[in-house]
């Protein structure tokens, strides 16, 4: 018997909105299960953006309006919900996400030929497979599970018996400290959020440095960044938090951090409890193949939170589930962004990494922003781009800390993904942006000792040289 659909989605998120107007542009029957799904927009996001405001208003006291508004969050510590300054920033970051909603309307995807269920479903084995939905049995040839997600909450004792806090927690008071425990990308965003509104903020992590799959040399620069502020970094293990007078008392080995709040930032999980996936034989927890199939090779999940990887899975998830199976996800390609200050961003293959791979052919160039006009009139100096290349030009990996990071990546990223080599790369770029950066670095490696071009570069001598001669 014939499916109704050629593809399934289950989860009105980032995500699946992503996946089924990528297969509605290949005219492929789809329907969409809202699962009582919004796409998240997390609300950290929102409040990094005050990270760097903040830091213009002390610079430039240009912005009387924030100002005063930082001014009353100081004063508003330790205050309710309904504190005026800290409702203005709530309906502030709440506007933010409602906007960004709107991009992933259902009126856009009925628009693109996307049939949009408003309600919730779960996997059936009788009468036959598929995703039942208010009796109706939803049959296609593959389904996706693109779930909303919560922050993942470690097993700590003691911690259950804390009131603590995850990234997506309103804003109802100012801490006068906060302990982090963080690997993620949103903790240390956050850190330094609190601690330019004044909270005394330690960062807990369980491992050598902060944002473990960054470089280390840019994740060092952005630690003394944060420490220059006054955010204090522990590594190690959190073995128990206890409650002593209103202080969260956190144990590290053999140390301990009193703090008036916890902050747990240790990454998501998608909701999977209502689904049923048992009828459809996927094991829970889910894990998934390069392919992004679960046990069952025809139900794919998206499990990613970030809205680049969480595009990059529902793509790949599009052409397997459609087509031929055949594409393999490679989260290298995937560029990576803290909306800190200096920003920090990455993507591809780190300088060890590169290094295990390809041993003596890796080239690891380097330019600081002190070099660059537009940090210098910013007076933003503190910065690294740092690329990693083959001898031949392959463009194995970069990172950057400093001004405008994310944007400079993004013309990096390209190159990366579309396999072009950094010779094929200007050296000219608009001028002052801190773009410029990467044609400093472009002209490094034409100069490089290096590379393997010398017998070109000796023939051109010997023929300017020969030219020369010629010239009267």
């Amino acid at each position: 018997m014939a499916v109704d659909y050629d593809l399934v989605v289950i989860g009105h998120t980032i995500a699946g909105v992503h996946a089924a107007l990528q297969a509605a542009h290949f005219k492929a029957r789809v329907a969409l299960v809202q699962q009582q799904c919004q796409p998240q927009l997390s609300r950290h996001f929102a409040l990094s953006t005050l990270t760097d405001a903040f830091e213009q208003i002390q610079r430039t006291h240009s912005l009387h309006g924030c100002d005063r508004l930082q001014e009353n969050l100081h004063r508003d510590r330790a205050s309710d919900v309904s504190s005026p300054a800290w409702a203005n920033v709530n309906r502030w970051i709440d506007a933010i996400a409602q906007d960004q909603q709107e991009i992933y309307s259902p009126a856009l995807l009925a628009s693109a030929g996307v049939e949009v269920i408003f309600s919730t479903g779960e996997f059936c084995r009788k009468p036959q497979t598929g995703f039942v939905v208010e009796g109706r049995v939803l049959r296609s040839r593959a389904y996706l599970i693109a779930t909303n997600h919560r922050p993942r909450i470690p097993d700590i004792a003691g911690l259950h018996a804390v009131d603590y806090l995850t990234p997506d927690s309103p804003i109802t008071e100012l801490p006068g400290s906060l302990a982090i425990i963080t690997h993620a990308l949103a903790g240390v965003e956050l850190a330094q959020l609190y601690a330019r509104l004044g909270t005394d903020v330690t960062l807990i992590v369980n491992q050598p440095q902060i944002l473990p799959t960054a470089d280390p040399e840019i994740a060092f620069l952005l630690q003394a960044a944060l420490e220059t502020e006054g955010v204090r970094v522990a590594n190690g293990k959190v073995m128990q938090i206890d409650t002593v007078e209103d202080k969260k008392i956190i144990q590290i080995g053999n140390q301990t951090i009193n703090a008036d709040k916890v902050l747990i930032a240790l990454g998501w999980e998608s909701y999977l409890e209502t689904l049923n996936l048992d009828a459809m034989n996927v094991r829970v927890p889910i894990k998934t193949n390069e392919k992004l199939q679960t046990t069952n090779s025809r139900v794919y999940y998206c499990g990613s939170f970030d809205v680049a990887s969480a595009k990059y899975e529902a793509e790949i998830v599009v052409r397997n589930a459609l087509f031929f199976p055949k594409y393999t996800a490679k989260y290298t390609d995937t560029a990576k962004l803290a909306l800190t200050d200096p920003e920090i961003a990455w993507i591809g293959l780190t300088e060890s990494h590169a290094t295990e791979l390809y041993g003596k052919d890796v080239i690891v160039l380097r330019r600081s922003f002190a070099t660059v006009l537009k940090p210098q009139i910013r007076s933003k100096t503190t910065g690294l781009c740092k690329l990693i290349v083959r001898r031949n030009g392959q463009i194995l990996g970069a990172h950057l800390v400093g001004l405008n990071a994310g944007e400079i990546l993004s013309a990096v990223a390209i190159a990366i993904q579309h396999r072009i080599k950094l010779q094929h790369l200007p050296t000219a770029f608009p001028s002052p942006t801190a773009s410029e950066v990467i044609g400093q670095l472009v002209s490094d490696w034409q100069a490089h000792p290096s590379r393997r071009d010398t017998v070109l570069r000796d023939c051109t001598a010997s023929l300017l040289a020969w030219l020369r001669s010629l010239s009267k």
